[in-house]
């Protein structure tokens, strides 16, 4: 833990207290944080800018809540990531496991891909059109691009659930879903 040889695959963070971890730099690719709950999770998952001239905390990257999984692209600017149960006073006490995963590692879209909760998809093909479905229940959804180096982003979608709709992919890059429920996402031919 802490330590300069950690590898990307490695758990860094085990437990229920506020946290603060510093992110592994990936030569060419955006860190991608994976947080594994116990059920009844409720957490916040936030990028913070901590070095020696500065300290900001920059807005949450996700608010899982109830998941057990889900994964999150680290934009380039932030230096940690920040894990901090969303109550103080929960009876289902949050704990959680985090390590940071290689954009490598997560599914690639093909042709469809369907999820739970927030989660990160690779996308290597030309730019595309593809069906967007939230089949959650209502709240508020969104989806992401990113380049793969994790220095540029677009909203591709943001939207409440229900939804299904259209939404254009630019191209190369990580697609990240950021909804508390089923999804499904499919290219279009």
């Amino acid at each position: 833990m802490g330590d300069s040889k950690q590898t990307a695959s490695e758990f860094v963070y085990q437990g229920w207290r506020k946290k603060q971890i510093p992110v592994p730099r990936i030569p060419g690719a955006a860190p991608i944080t994976e947080v594994r709950c116990t059920p009844y999770g409720d957490f916040f998952i936030r990028g913070v800018i901590d070095t020696p001239t500065c300290f900001e905390r920059g807005p949450i990257l996700c608010w899982p809540q109830w998941a057990r999984f889900v994964r999150v692209v680290v934009p380039k600017q932030y230096t940690h990531v920040e894990l901090q149960p969303a109550s103080r006073s929960s009876s289902f006490p949050t704990r959680c496991r985090a390590r940071f995963a290689d954009p490598r590692e997560c599914d690639e879209l093909l042709t469809s891909a369907s999820g739970q909760n927030w989660d990160v998809l690779r996308y290597q093909g030309p730019p595309a059109t593809a069906v967007l479905e939230f089949k959650g229940g209502p709240g508020h959804s969104n989806v992401e691009h990113f380049s793969f180096d994790g220095t540029r982003s677009t909203m591709l979608a943001n939207k409440h659930s229900p939804f299904r709709g259209t939404i254009q992919i630019p191209g190369p890059g990580l697609i990240q879903i950021n909804q508390e429920g089923p999804w499904h996402l499919e290219l279009q031919s």
